[in-house]
């Protein structure tokens, strides 16, 4: 039977690109309200004040009045963090938005989001979007906020004592053989290098025993011998990077997040969206340029959302941040309000 990662990659790429159109069919974010649809093209590109790069770009368009945004967050990392640094340094303040950020079960995305009880969500390529896309439901991407560099060790990690001397998984492969994608599980974006690691020797994640785990506790759960293999993200990664029991068998990590929202939310709050996308690629271009990590105030501040020592953080490759929120990685450039 073919995996679940494989068949279910059309149907979302045609769902990303019918919010590329949803986007394309909007109307612009200048002369919107948050009280419902308005006509207009979406610019497509950043002009005028917008196409200026560099810090504090571009400038602040306050909403008439307070907006609540709630925004979820799937994972508490690095390459995550933008949004944290955007609320603590009043960025989103500019804007007239009182936002809350908080964390957001990855297979719930669509259900929270079809709710309202949040409003965005920086989620990444995973099982609850392909349920969501087959259904009929439409949630845009908005936007892919970050690339890992080659060398970072976010990656899946294997107890070595089940590989080969050249890095091959050994055969057969045990009845028990524990993998942990953190506690999103089959609707983690790692399901789809690990699944592709797997097909390489005759498997797939049905073969193999799912355990889920939070990132802190997937590295303890290897090295303590009760997990034999993990997909685990920086900086908690850092700590198999000199081990020798262990081997990050899959390559340069999927850079497949991104900001996402419900279609109904776009059409009836579109200069919502448009401030908080501004917030964001300001936030961008203002604390996560490249050397951000020289930026004590920004590194503090991740550091404490995410619960980790500044110099845990800083071991490992610094992510590059695309400013202007593109999705290249995904789909080609994307429509920007």
């Amino acid at each position: 039977m073919r995996p679940l990662v494989r068949r279910r990659l059309v149907p979302l790429s045609l769902a990303l690109a019918g919010a590329l159109t949803l986007a394309a069919c909007g109307s612009s974010s200048n002369s919107g309200s948050s009280g419902g649809t308005t006509s207009g093209p979406v610019v497509t590109t950043f002009t005028g004040p917008y196409a200026h790069t560099g810090a504090n770009t571009p400038p602040p368009k306050p909403l008439a009045t307070p907006t609540n945004v709630t925004l979820g967050v799937t994972a508490k990392i690095e390459v995550f963090g933008e949004p944290q640094v955007a609320l603590v340094q009043g960025e989103f303040k500019k804007e007239n938005l009182n936002v809350s950020v908080q964390v957001a079960p990855a297979n719930s995305v669509p259900q929270l989001l079809a709710q309202g009880q949040m409003q965005f969500v920086l989620n990444g390529l995973n099982a609850g979007n392909f349920n969501a896309a087959s259904n009929g439901v439409s949630n845009p991407y908005l936007g892919d906020p970050y690339a890992y560099a080659p060398g970072d060790p976010t990656g899946l990690w294997v107890n070595k004592k089940f590989l080969n001397s050249d890095g091959s998984l050994k055969k057969p492969l045990p009845s028990n053989f524990s993998v942990s994608l953190g506690q999103a599980g089959i609707a983690a974006p790692s399901i789809i290098q690990t699944e592709q690691w797997l097909e390489k020797y005759g498997y797939t994640y049905n073969n193999v025993k799912n355990v889920s785990l939070a990132q802190p506790d997937i590295v303890t759960a290897l090295q303590n011998g009760s997990l034999d293999a993990g997909y685990t993200n920086t900086p908690f990664a850092n700590a198999l990077v000199n081990n020798p029991g262990f081997e990050k068998v899959t390559g340069t990590a999927l850079a497949v997040g991104a900001f996402q929202t419900s279609s109904s939310y776009l059409n009836q709050h579109r200069d919502v969206v448009a401030a908080v996308l501004r917030a964001l690629v300001r936030t961008a271009r203002t604390y996560f340029g490249p050397g951000y990590r020289s930026n004590a105030q920004v590194m503090n501040i991740i550091s404490q959302w995410i619960g980790a020592p500044v110099a845990t953080l800083t071991q490992s490759t610094p992510v590059t941040f695309s400013q202007d929120l593109s999705m290249a990685p995904l789909l080609g450039p994307i429509q920007q309000m």
